[in-house]
């Protein structure tokens, strides 16, 4: 229940976004691009930029979890360079590593299931159902819902081969509701983050932080954002109301705490 509640939230964020354009806004042709003005970092070889797909991702000194020194986390939708190397830890689950450069130039192996080589973050920015391939009959009851962030790792024509938040959801969705702009992107992943705040006040504290952000005022998001921060009583009650999504229980198996 509560994973649909912060959907139906999410899903109005887009939606107020729509509505709030005025003549002024609806001349931005900004928000979604077409596949043949899309660039992806090329083949997938050393110097390739790649997307974390699992926030708080574990950076470490060696790739092992029981002997690598903690050296940072990574976020969410965070692009990082592949340094050319990877390795399977076989005393581990046969976890294998990619040895990857953050953008302060620190080095370290992390899980290679927590990230895309050569691909790039992306947000939707409408409903988008998920296929199996890039052909119409194949779709699947899969949904990516506006504001999440996904990992775009190839093209074909008006196509999108995408990697969904934990690798939950994978596969091709119409590129007709997507977004590559830095702002969306990011507005996508810390409102997200934020909703899942427990505490009311804080959650708040959080939503108005990006919605007062000068960096990010140019989100296809923020008129949802900050409509539904405004003091009507609906929307106050909404916002107090709003709970925390469960998660899934699955967790990412390189806990920084272990």
């Amino acid at each position: 229940m509560k994973r649909y509640l912060l959907t139906a939230v999410i899903i109005g964020f887009s939606l107020l976004a729509a509505c709030k354009q005025n003549s002024g806004d609806a001349s931005r042709d900004r928000d979604v691009q077409k596949s043949a003005e899309i660039k992806l970092p090329g083949d997938i070889k050393p110097g390739v930029e790649t997307i974390c797909i699992w926030d708080q991702a574990v950076l470490r000194s060696i790739p092992s979890r029981e002997k690598g020194k903690f050296l940072a986390s990574i976020s969410l939708g965070e692009t990082v360079i592949w340094l050319g190397e990877s390795t399977i830890d076989s005393t581990d689950q046969n976890l294998e590593y990619h040895k990857i450069k953050l953008s302060d130039g620190k080095e370290g192996w992390t899980l290679a299931y927590s990230l895309v080589r050569g691909a790039r973050a992306a947000a939707i920015t409408q409903k988008s159902y998920v296929h199996q391939r890039p052909d119409m009959l194949t779709v699947t009851d899969k949904i990516f819902e506006p504001m999440d962030m996904i990992a775009i790792s190839k093209i074909d024509s008006d196509w999108l081969e995408v990697v969904g938040n934990q690798r939950k959801k994978s596969g091709w969705i119409q590129n007709n509701g997507v977004s590559f702009q830095e702002a969306d992107v990011a507005v996508a992943i810390l409102a997200t983050k934020a909703l899942r705040e427990a505490d009311p006040d804080k959650r708040r504290q959080l939503l108005t932080g990006i919605a007062e952000n000068p960096a990010l005022s140019n989100s296809v998001f923020m008129a949802g954002l900050r409509a539904m921060l405004s003091p009507t009583p609906s929307l106050e009650e909404e916002l107090e109301g709003l709970e925390p999504p469960i998660d899934s229980g699955e967790q990412y198996p390189d806990d920084p705490g272990n």
